[in-house]
């Protein structure tokens, strides 16, 4: 099936716009798993999918312009675009799904008044075929690699999935030796016809170490195109690039979205509010403050009642990889915030805050080790919410290690001081909201200064030290969603939904 879009920019509009056209499908085979097939410069990518399992995933590196699912029965489908458009291929499936989503995006592209942007889609239903290497026009192809006992004795079988398999198609199957070995065709010349339409298979014996196979499908006009595998055998690593066909056109908006301003946190809008230390005796505290974009007003609530120079970073506190819909346009991804972050750490702190940030996830092991560096020499830490610190972090005794699979959302508990602190002296504990708890292996390590008495004690707020450097950790649950989504942490709990 062949689809045909057309977006006209209609003359009346006068306008001259910029468009990047969303390709959203949901697309699987219901009670099914599948595999997914992606082709990225590091090689056919293989993303497999279980019924109901959370799932998101950005594929950018394209190198080619199709992308096709295989499910578990051996029915599958591609979908085949016009590569010098695209953007990336991406997929997204919620906890308890049928299927994944299958989406392509393309570049923006300028659309003047009176132009158009006009595209063709070729949807390819398929049957038979274990895996997809390839997607010439109508014609799809798998090379299956099988290696024996013998290491250098592997069996290749290539199959192809053809339009017309009385029409005339030719294959030669060819090997080469990475990095710049020569290729070297290993079959007889040989015709597809409705007979052997799964193609050729055949033992082939290949010395150790990293090698290339390649399929150049012909027709009777010519070449129709070719794909590829990589292989390796024995313990030889493999360095391989599936170089792309063409340049891409249009506006990739890559990852720092460095055709956009960056743009700070503003003071100027003042809310109600008392003043807790502005001014402050000391001085302004010069703080790094991070949590969910979503949330960064907190940010300025904060900066209202303290005496405070801060930096921020925008960061969501979900899983996402992609940040596109508000917030700092010209941080658009995990890697332009942490690239950012980087930046930001190379100033000095009297203290580092952190709200729901998870520590593996959202902190690079560079920007971990700088951060700990930073509490050690003598920087203060706040972190609320820890999540992601293993036994091996420097921040595993200050903080603890958290479970937050085990998290819930209807577990809630007053706060309770446990010690006389100038950090809890004055507060007004019968007011303060009752809060979800963040369930901890282990707790933080240091003196405890309140407690969740409903939810078995647990320490709600530990003070504690790493090297030089004081920390806080807050274990209330400042998160707003389920553990698979997380949500947007604030820097104050979590206090909405219904409460016992």
């Amino acid at each position: 099936m062949s689809v045909h879009y057309t977006l006209l920019n209609d003359p009346n509009s006068q306008t001259d716009y910029e468009y990047g056209l969303w390709s959203h499908h949901f697309l699987g085979v219901k009670g099914q798993g599948a595999t997914y097939f992606f082709p990225t410069t590091r090689g056919v990518v293989e993303q497999r999918y279980a019924e109901g399992e959370a799932i998101e995933e950005w594929y950018r590196d394209v190198a080619r312009g199709w992308a096709a699912f295989v499910a578990d029965n051996g029915v599958g489908l591609a979908a085949s675009v016009d590569y010098k458009y695209l953007n990336c291929f991406y997929m997204w499936a919620g906890k308890g799904g049928l299927t994944p989503t299958f989406e392509w995006r393309y570049n923006r592209l300028p659309i003047n008044a009176g132009d158009a942007f006009e595209t063709d889609v070729k949807l390819i239903p398929l049957e038979g075929l274990p895996r997809v290497d390839g997607v010439l026009g109508e014609v799809v192809g798998a090379i299956e690699i099988e290696p024996t006992a013998t290491p250098a004795e592997t069996k290749i079988a290539v199959r192809l999935q053809c339009p017309d398999p009385e029409a005339w198609y030719g294959v030669d199957i060819r090997v080469r030796e990475l990095p710049d070995g020569e290729w070297k065709i290993i079959n007889q010349p040989a015709n597809i016809g409705e007979a052997w339409a799964v193609g050729p298979s055949m033992w082939y014996h290949f010395a150790p170490g990293a090698w290339v196979v390649n399929c150049v499908v012909k027709t009777e006009e010519g070449v129709l195109g070719e794909f590829e595998r990589p292989v390796t055998i024995g313990d030889a690593k493999l360095a391989y690039r599936l170089e792309p066909l063409e340049e891409r056109v249009g506006d990739s908006g890559e990852a720092e979205g460095s055709q956009y301003a960056g743009h700070e946190l503003s003071t100027e809008v003042e809310t109600p509010h008392f003043k807790w230390a502005k001014p402050y005796y000391k001085g302004k505290v010069k703080a790094l403050v991070l949590c969910d974009d979503r949330y960064s007003r907190e940010v300025i609530e904060l900066w209202q009642r303290l005496e405070m120079d801060f930096e921020y970073v925008k960061f969501y506190t979900t899983l996402n990889k992609e940040w596109l819909y508000h917030g700092d346009r010209s941080i658009l991804t995990l890697q332009a915030a942490q690239r950012r972050l980087t930046e930001k750490l190379q100033q000095d702190y009297d203290v580092i805050v952190l709200s729901g940030l998870k520590w593996d996830h959202h902190f690079t092991p560079e920007l971990r080790q700088t951060i700990a560096e930073k509490v050690k020499a003598g920087t203060g830490l706040v972190y609320i919410e820890p999540d992601g610190t293993t036994e091996a972090d420097d921040l595993e005794g200050v903080c603890g290690v958290s479970d937050g699979d085990k998290r819930t959302l209807s577990s809630w508990s007053t706060w309770e001081p446990a010690a006389e602190h100038y950090i809890t002296s004055g507060l007004p504990w019968e007011t303060l909201p009752r809060t979800r708890r963040m369930p901890m292996q282990q707790h933080p390590q240091g003196e405890v200064l309140a407690r969740l008495p409903e939810q078995g004690d647990q320490p709600l707020i530990v003070a504690g030290a790493l090297g030089d450097g004081r920390v806080v950790t807050l274990t209330y649950d400042t998160l707003t969603h389920v553990p698979s989504y997380r949500g947007y942490a604030a820097l104050t709990p979590a206090t909405g939904g219904m409460q016992p």
